[in-house]
């Protein structure tokens, strides 16, 4: 795995698919849908890579259209539309041929003339009411339901071993496997899902939470089982940043003044940039008007820890994040922090989503049998690696690429599905 993002063959085509425990779907770029909208090649400027149907099997964007489409919608507030495909996946020296996968024929990335990318969902069917909206997608096997059914894994499990991180989680991606042998000695926090009586997910139970200051030791704290609250923390590799509530993010922030000084910080998010403050030398930390949280760079080993208390019943076990592994990127001597206390599409913050950060504290070994999750310390540090703000935007947001006239047919209507046409 590099960069969160693994290469699978689909009908012999080389994809690149990002891995995310955050999504239950795994869906890929229509080259037929793609180039009706940025003109025949432009696939080869695509990042992930498009999927076009072989001739054996021929399809077009039209027939895609007319079948049955479903929606999914992601944390950063981008929706896809996809048409389920049968295709041959080749995994390792196996071929399976009868792999389901969604074929996006839509996406609202394109809006912002950002190219959609390739998702392996690696998270758990979703389990759904009677009469969700999500009932539909429900009933449709995931990437790791369809390899225990063929026979091509023995277990509905995944593991993530990062061994450094640039521009994503680098390491191994190990599926259908048991745990390490350091996990199955017991040095390991055996977690067990967030339930209710509607549904289980891929999400820890968070009982209460603390944020430690790193030079004085000093302790900021709140209790959610006192409240009568229960706050799930969400796994989510394919989350760039880690998401807290905002009784979190405050004891978070008080940590952070605590260890720097009320005057040396900065929350009144009144600057685009923390270089706009060239008058106070003395800031250290600031939340600029975007909620990007940024710190002078040779400051990062001082930020706080935040320690998480997660029910494993009959035990209480403690769950660290390091917000020294949480460095986005860097420009003018001052870094991003990987941490946010809300996301796009949901203001409330009534949970917590540990995203690729997280997954350099911990080997992480998920059952979605067993609901379990298991965690262990890895037997070396991992190292981040900084990139610039440019470098990362590049990286994580690449742009479409027009490469000529769009072809007749249905690009009319697909772009007048995103306003593209001056519509709304």
């Amino acid at each position: 795995m590099t960069n969160t993002r693994v290469e699978l063959e689909l009908d012999g085509q080389p994809i690149t698919l990002l891995a995310d425990s955050g999504s239950h779907a795994t869906t890929v770029i229509s080259g037929d849908w793609y180039e009706h909208l940025y003109g025949k090649g432009s696939c080869k400027y695509v990042v992930s890579g498009c999927y076009f149907c072989p001739a054996s099997d021929p399809c077009n964007l039209e027939s895609l259209s007319n079948a049955e489409v479903n929606e999914i919608g992601y944390g950063d507030g981008k929706i896809v539309h996809f048409s389920t495909r049968t295709v041959s996946l080749k995994v390792g020296k196996t071929v399976l041929n009868d792999f389901t996968v969604g074929l996006i024929i839509n996406s609202t990335a394109v809006r912002r003339n950002e190219q959609p990318f390739a998702i392996l969902g690696l998270d758990m069917k979703l389990e759904v009411l009677a009469n969700s909206a999500d009932r539909k997608l429900s009933t449709q096997l995931t990437f790791l339901d369809q390899l225990v059914y063929a026979g091509v894994i023995a277990r509905n499990t995944f593991a993530i071993y990062a061994s450094d991180h640039n521009q994503g989680i680098n390491g191994q991606l190990v599926i259908g496997g048991q745990a390490r042998e350091n996990q199955a000695k017991g040095e390991v926090m055996a977690l067990p899902f967030w339930t209710d009586r509607v549904s289980s997910q891929l999400a820890f139970d968070v009982r209460a939470a603390e944020a430690v200051a790193t030079t004085t030791n000093e302790i900021q704290r709140i209790d959610f089982a006192n409240e009568g609250k229960r706050l799930r923390a969400f796994l989510d590799t394919g989350a760039t940043a880690t998401v807290l509530d905002e009784a979190i993010f405050k004891l978070m922030w008080k940590a952070i003044e605590t260890e720097f000084g009320s005057k040396n910080v900065d929350a009144s998010m009144s600057s685009s940039d923390p270089t706009e403050f060239t008058d106070r030398k003395e800031l250290s930390v600031c939340i600029c008007y975007d909620g990007s949280l940024w710190i002078r760079k040779k400051l990062i080993n001082r930020l706080p820890v935040i320690k998480l208390e997660v029910n494993s019943e009959p035990h209480i076990s403690i769950v660290h994040l390091s917000l020294r592994n949480h460095i986005q990127a860097c420009q003018s001597g001052w870094c991003i922090i990987s941490v946010q206390h809300y996301l796009p599409v949901d203001h409330t913050g009534d949970f917590i989503i540990l995203g690729e950060h997280f997954f350099l504290q911990y080997d992480t070994h998920i059952d979605l049998s067993k609901k379990v999750v298991s965690l262990s310390l890895p037997k070396r540090p991992v190292k981040v690696r900084y990139q610039s703000v440019a470098e990362y935007n590049e990286h994580h947001y690449p742009v479409c690429r027009n490469v000529g006239k769009r072809q007749a047919g249905m690009s009319w209507l697909v772009r007048s599905c995103f306003g593209l046409n001056g519509e709304s």
